[in-house]
C-alpha cells in the first residue's frame, strides 16, 4: 500500500459542512486502494469515560468513489446527531488493511482502537454560522458579458472622445467605439430573447479608456457612458424583465488621474493619500512608462495602474464605500478584479458590509488560479472558473488530448471546492481577457458547439461573451471588444447561429439538474475513440438547487474521427447525430 499517496487535512475541501446538519467528508488515495471505510463517532462518548478509553466507533462505507485518472477520491457523507465528529479511515487493498489517524498510519494488530487512546481526526463543532453560503440565484444564472464601450450606442449626443470606427480595433488605450449605458438599455428586449437572465457589465466608472480597468473616480459614471440617472434605469430595466445585473470593480489598482494618487505623487510623505499605495521612491518621473524599477508597485508594470494598500484602513472604507452606493442603487453583484491580489482582509469586510446590505448580493472574484484560500465562506461566493476554461480549449483543439485526460482534469477542478463554491462557479469559455471561442475552434462550427454544450452542462453558472451568439472570431483580446455587429443580426443573416445559442441556454434553463453538483465521466464504450467524450449530470451533494430532481442526464462529445453509440434514451439536444450515432464532430445531450 503507498502511504505516500493519501492525503488528507481535517479542514477546507477534504472535511466541512454541506449545511447545519451534514459533514462531507473526502479522503484522496492511490489507485491501488480498494475500500476506505470512515469508521466515526461522537467524540465524547469516549472523551467522557475516566476510568477507561472506549472507541465504539461505526463503519460506515463510502457514498462516491471519484476516480481523478493518477488518484481517487472517498467521499463520505455524515450527520453527527451531536454535531461533534471524531473519525479514522480503514484503507483496504486486496485483504490487507490499514489504520490511518491523525497520528499516522498503524496496522490494526499495533493500535487496539476499542480499548487504547489514540489521536483520531476531528471536527469539534458544526457551528451554522460557518457553513459557507452562497446565493440561491446564483447556480440558475446564464450570464451575459457585454462590454459596454462595444455594444451600442444609444445617445450620440454624449461627449464621446476618440472615437473611431465601430468595426475597428482599439489601437490605443484612449481609442472609444462610443457605447454607452443607454445603448445597452435599448438592446435589453435582444439580449433576454437569446434566454439569458444575468447581464455582467465590464467597468462603467469614470476613466480615460476604453476599458476602464484605470478607474479616476469610482463614485461616478463616466459621462461617456452615461449618467447615474441611466445606471440606476438600466438596472431597473434589467430587473424588470427578471435578470440580474453584475458590475465590474476595479480594488486592486487605480488610474493614473485619480486624484488621491496625483496628490500622493506630487507632494510625496506629505500626502495624506501617500499610505494608500505602495510607493518606494519618492520623488520619481512621473511620465517614466513602466515599473520595473521599483519606484513604485503598480498592476503588472503599469505605471498607469498604481497599486493600492488595501490593507490601509482608509482605502477599504473608500472602496467598499462606493460598491455599496452602487449596490444600493440597484447592482445584484460584483466582479472584483485581481481580485487574488487584494488583502484577505479587505475581501472580508466587502462581504461584511455588502452582504448586510443584501445577504443575496453575489461577489465575484477574477482569479485565474486555485481559490481555495479565497472560498471559505468569509470573503468571495466564486471565481472566474478559467480551469474549466482552459482545460475546454486544450480537449477540444490539442488532437494529442485524450477524452480519459481531459475528464482528469475537469474532475480535479470540480474537486478545488467545496460544493457551495461549485454551484456558483462562473463558467466562461472565452472573455474580454482572451481570444473569441469562434476562433480557438479553429473557425470550425462543429468545435464551437461543442465548446458551448461543453460549458452549458457543467456544474455552476454559466457565462458568454456578447456576440457569442453570432459566432464572432477574434485571435486577440483586442480584436475580441471590437463593436457589436448589429446588422448582421437585423438582416437575419446569423439566425441560424442565435437559435443554437438559444437553445442551449434553454436547455440549462429546463433542466435544473444541470445545476447540481453531480456529475461522472464515463468509461468508453464499444467502438469510441480516444478523444468520445460521455458523462453524466445528476443530482448528489447538493439537491436543494434542482429541487430534488432525479433526473439523469447523458452527454456524448465526439471529437474522434469516427462516429460513436448515441447514449440511450430522450434527445434532448443534438447536432451530427444519424442512426442511433454520434458523428465525427457532433454531441448529444440526452434523458436517460
Amino acid at each position: 500500500m503507498n502511504d505516500a499517496a493519501v492525503v488528507f487535512r481535517s479542514h477546507d475541501t477534504f472535511c466541512y459542512p454541506l449545511d447545519k446538519d451534514r459533514m462531507l467528508v473526502t479522503i484522496r488515495t492511490g489507485k491501488e486502494i480498494d475500500r476506505v471505510v470512515l469508521n466515526w463517532e461522537e467524540p465524547y462518548v469516549s472523551e467522557w469515560l475516566v476510568d477507561k478509553w472506549i472507541w465504539y466507533g461505526e463503519d460506515k462505507e463510502a457514498d462516491d468513489c471519484v476516480d481523478c485518472e493518477t488518484y481517487l477520491l472517498w467521499k463520505f457523507v455524515v450527520v453527527p446527531p451531536f454535531k461533534r465528529l471524531g473519525y479514522i479511515f480503514k484503507l483496504y487493498e486486496g485483504d490487507e488493511m490499514i489504520l490511518f489517524m491523525e497520528s499516522g498510519f498503524y496496522q490494526p494488530e499495533d493500535r487496539h482502537i476499542t480499548e487504547e487512546r489514540f489521536e483520531y481526526f476531528s471536527y469539534p463543532w458544526m457551528n451554522e454560522q460557518d457553513v459557507a453560503v452562497t446565493p440561491d440565484w446564483v447556480p440558475g444564472t446564464r450570464w451575459y458579458q457585454i462590454f459596454p464601450d462595444s455594444f451600442a450606442i444609444g445617445d450620440p449626443e454624449l461627449p464621446k472622445t476618440g472615437l473611431i470606427p465601430w468595426d475597428q480595433v482599439y489601437g490605443h488605450v484612449n481609442d472609444h467605439h462610443g457605447g454607452d449605458l443607454k445603448g445597452i438599455i435599448q438592446k435589453l428586449d435582444y439580449v433576454k430573447s437569446l434566454g439569458v437572465n444575468g447581464i455582467y457589465l465590464n467597468p462603467i466608472f469614470v476613466s480615460p479608456s476604453y476599458h476602464r480597468y484605470n478607474t479616476s473616480d469610482y463614485y461616478a459614471i463616466d459621462p461617456e457612458l452615461g449618467t447615474e440617472e441611466d445606471y440606476v434605469k438600466l438596472c431597473e430595466e434589467v430587473h424588470k424583465r427578471g435578470m440580474r445585473i453584475m458590475i465590474d470593480a476595479v480594488f486592486n489598482h487605480c488610474g493614473a488621474g485619480f486624484a488621491p494618487w496625483i496628490d500622493a505623487a506630487e507632494k510625496g510623505p506629505e500626502s495624506k493619500y501617500f499610505k494608500w499605495f505602495f510607493i518606494n521612491q519618492w520623488p520619481f518621473d512621473r511620465k517614466a512608462i513602466g515599473t520595473e524599477d521599483g519606484k513604485f508597485y503598480s498592476f503588472s508594470f503599469t505605471s498607469g495602474m498604481p497599486k493600492y494598500d488595501t490593507g490601509n484602513p482608509e482605502v477599504v472604507d473608500y472602496l467598499v464605500g462606493a460598491i455599496e452606493k452602487w449596490a444600493r442603487l440597484g447592482a445584484d453583484g460584483i466582479r472584483i478584479d485581481v481580485s487574488n491580489e487584494t488583502t484577505h482582509g479587505f475581501l472580508r469586510t466587502v462581504r461584511n458590509r455588502l452582504k448586510a446590505l443584501n445577504p443575496d448580493f453575489f461577489i465575484l472574484g477574477e482569479n485565474w488560479q486555485d481559490s481555495v484560500k479565497w472560498l471559505r465562506g468569509d470573503e468571495l461566493d466564486s471565481v472566474m472558473n478559467y480551469s474549466l476554461c482552459f482545460t475546454a480549449w486544450r480537449f477540444l483543439t490539442l488532437p494529442e488530448m485524450t477524452a480519459k485526460r481531459f475528464a482528469g482534469e475537469l474532475t480535479r477542478c470540480f474537486n478545488m471546492y467545496q460544493v457551495q463554491f461549485n454551484r456558483c462557479m462562473f463558467n466562461l469559455i472565452d472573455s474580454h481577457d482572451t481570444e473569441r471561442i469562434f476562433s480557438i475552434a479553429g473557425k470550425c462550427q462543429d468545435t464551437f458547439r461543442q465548446a458551448l454544450v461543453l460549458q452549458y452542462t457543467m456544474p455552476g453558472s454559466t457565462c458568454s461573451y456578447y456576440g457569442t451568439e453570432l459566432m464572432l472570431a477574434a485571435d486577440h483580446k483586442e480584436a475580441s471588444r471590437n463593436g457589436m455587429p448589429w446588422e448582421l443580426v437585423e438582416n437575419g443573416s446569423c439566425e441560424d447561429r442565435i437559435a443554437f445559442f438559444r437553445s442551449v441556454n434553454a436547455l440549462r434553463a429546463q433542466h435544473s439538474v444541470i445545476l447540481s453538483d453531480g456529475i461522472r465521466f464515463l468509461p468508453a464504450v464499444e467502438g469510441d475513440g480516444l478523444r468520445t467524450l460521455r458523462y453524466r449530470r445528476f443530482a448528489q451533494f447538493d439537491q436543494k438547487v434542482c429541487g430534488g430532481s432525479d433526473e439523469v442526464l447523458e452527454i456524448c462529445i465526439n471529437a474522434s474521427a469516427a462516429p460513436c453509440a448515441m447514449p440511450t434514451g430522450k434527445v434532448l439536444l443534438s447536432e451530427k447525430c444519424d442512426n442511433d450515432c454520434v458523428l465525427s464532430g457532433g454531441f448529444a445531450v440526452v434523458q436517460c
